[in-house]
């Protein structure tokens, strides 16, 4: 039987200005019913779903038990369900999943510690055998992600080193003196600024061997980057003292400290530091007090020009940078510009250190407070 109310229903229509402004029928009739009816639909639907998540937070026990259950006698169809849904919509997953993790890192970030220490042994052989199947494979990932994030990988590193400068310093420097007891040089095994033995010069290093033994054949064959510079310097410039202990009539002697080139200029002594590979591998507490030693032995101001002949650029390990005869015509440049501005008497510190093709975030040195108390 049909609906009274919709079978009561009659065509009305209002003219206003002309126009058609309500018209009523059957079918209209209808749809309001339908709308009215779905309404109390998802009304009800909304009921049900409140019911089930105050359920699931009143007995979240109960909810994984049934998960569990669920899922263990339905892996296969399940697993064969999410790789079937993976594979037809491979982007929609990855962005689904990618938004996720943006919203929740703690979560995936705790998530995935207690995986990898529940499963580290397997993980570490899994990974190392994956490394040893696709070796150019993984080399090619790692330079294409070196590129792609260079400014971020060396941000990352800087930020780190900061942090952690004291510690990594420390530690450093506890395992170059445990390596220099055994391998250390055997002339200067036991200063401060001691290097590395080598087999090929009987374990001395270079520096020592050269000056032991000048006239050995395996010194003649090696000239020291050091050596063209003073070749540099002597041909450009005057009055240079070149590898010479600081002996005045106040100094003690109780070091060895050497300065590669040496000048004096007025009541500062202007010295050029050859730092091969920029000193990377040295104590920077060693370097500090080398400073201070010398300026101790010397009693007047100081001014350093560091001049490395080597590779500085950490972000990139494939650019050498310039030629060295390039870096010794701007070693000229920066030598005269100092000679003039120390002559004029513009240097006030009693220590200054510039630095000549060092890494970016190198800063200079600029010390008011380290002057002797005699001076």
């Amino acid at each position: 039987m049909k609906n009274p109310a919709v079978h009561a229903c009659q065509s009305v229509f209002v003219f206003k200005d002309g126009c058609v402004d309500r018209m009523d029928t059957t079918e209209q009739m209808r749809m309001e019913l339908d709308r009215v009816a779905k309404d109390k639909e998802e009304k009800r639907k909304a009921k049900d779903r409140e019911a089930k998540r105050k359920f699931r937070a009143e007995n979240p026990e109960i909810i994984k038990a049934r998960t569990k259950k669920y899922y263990d006698k339905n892996a296969k169809l399940l697993i064969a369900k999410s790789k079937a849904y993976y594979d037809a919509n491979p982007d929609k997953v990855k962005t689904r999943e990618k938004a996720h993790r943006a919203a929740n890192p703690d979560k995936y970030t705790a998530k995935n510690k207690r995986y990898w220490t529940a499963n580290a042994d397997r993980l570490k052989v899994q990974h190392k055998e994956y490394i040893a199947k696709s070796e150019d494979k993984w080399k090619n990932y790692q330079k294409e992600y070196r590129l792609a994030n260079k400014d971020q990988i060396s941000a990352k590193i800087r930020a780190k080193r900061v942090a952690n400068n004291a510690e990594v310093n420390a530690k450093e420097k506890e395992w170059r003196q445990n390596r220099l007891k055994t391998t250390g040089c055997l002339e200067c095994k036991h200063w401060p600024d001691t290097r590395q033995g080598s087999p090929h010069y009987d374990n001395y290093c270079f520096r020592c061997f050269s000056y032991k033994f000048p006239h050995d054949e395996r010194v003649k064959s090696r000239e020291r980057v050091e050596l063209k510079v003073r070749r540099f310097l002597n041909s450009n410039f005057a009055d240079f003292v070149h590898d010479q202990p600081i002996h005045t009539a106040h100094c003690v002697c109780s070091h060895r400290r050497r300065v590669d080139h040496r000048r004096l200029i007025g009541n500062t002594l202007f010295c050029v530091e050859t730092d091969e590979n920029f000193h990377r591998y040295y104590d920077p507490d060693d370097e500090d007090a080398r400073y201070h030693d010398l300026i101790m032995a010397w009693g007047g101001k100081l001014c350093f020009l560091r001049f490395n002949p080597h590779k500085f650029n950490l972000q990139d390990r494939n650019d050498p940078g310039p030629r060295l005869e390039q870096r010794l015509e701007r070693l000229r440049s920066e030598v005269t510009r100092h000679i003039g501005r120390l002559e004029r008497g513009e240097n006030t510190a009693y220590l200054e250190v510039h630095h000549l093709y060092y890494p970016e975030d190198t800063p200079d040195l600029y010390e008011e407070q380290c002057k002797p108390d005699w001076l």
